[in-house]
């Protein structure tokens, strides 16, 4: 089944262990259900794995997460 993404979209915990508490197929689906703009968690998340900085969204690549391009 596919979703249109390779990766899962997360809102997580804030502490040592990082616990999912929102989790959504798009970055679009999360931000909508958080209520926050898209592009402030694609921001944040960019940030975090690029610079290192630490952020409360997070991206996962989905098992066989890869492009159907490629397939």
């Amino acid at each position: 089944m596919n979703t249109g993404s390779r990766y899962y979209w997360m809102l997580v915990s804030q502490d040592k262990y990082e616990w999912p508490l929102v989790i959504a197929d798009t970055c679009g689906e999360l931000a909508m259900v958080l209520g926050v703009d898209e592009g402030t968690i694609r921001s944040a998340v960019n940030h975090s794995e690029h610079r290192g900085r630490l952020s409360r969204y997070r991206r996962v690549l989905k098992e066989g997460g890869m492009d159907n391009a490629d397939a």
